[in-house]
């Protein structure tokens, strides 16, 4: 997946990204995450693209800064996907892209192992209903 507007070399800065698709920044306040590209800038994009897929429409600044939050905001902001009816695991590999950096999912893989179980258990619950 590539964000075109921001496609950079690892460790480059970013100098721009898809609105509402890259980490949230205040007005005035440089974002850190943009200084080098990460994984787990990759991760936030991933986030918002699955929050996307999963039928949310762009979530509003709000929403993005409570996930980007610290504890209790994240906890609000996970909330307000959980109120889209989607299973647990859904809303926790979402909600946890979607997080600050320190509390991000630290890898693809780790993103990748999480929708493995999401699938799993979706496949399940259709079994067993």
């Amino acid at each position: 997946m590539i964000d075109y507007d921001g496609a950079v070399e690892r460790g480059e800065p970013i100098p721009t990204s898809t609105e509402g698709y890259a980490p949230p920044e205040r007005r005035g306040e440089p974002n850190r995450e943009r200084d080098k590209a990460t994984e787990r800038f990759d991760i936030y994009l991933l986030g918002t693209t699955l929050a996307h897929a999963a039928g949310l429409d762009m979530l509003d600044d709000d929403s993005r800064w409570l996930l980007y939050g610290g504890e209790d905001e994240h906890a609000r902001g996970k909330q307000r996907i959980k109120e889209f009816g989607y299973g647990p695991i859904l809303t926790t590999i979402i909600s946890s892209c979607l997080a600050e950096p320190s509390r991000r999912l630290g890898s693809v893989g780790a993103v990748q192992t999480d929708l493995g179980r999401a699938r799993d258990n979706a496949l399940l619950s259709e079994l067993l209903t």
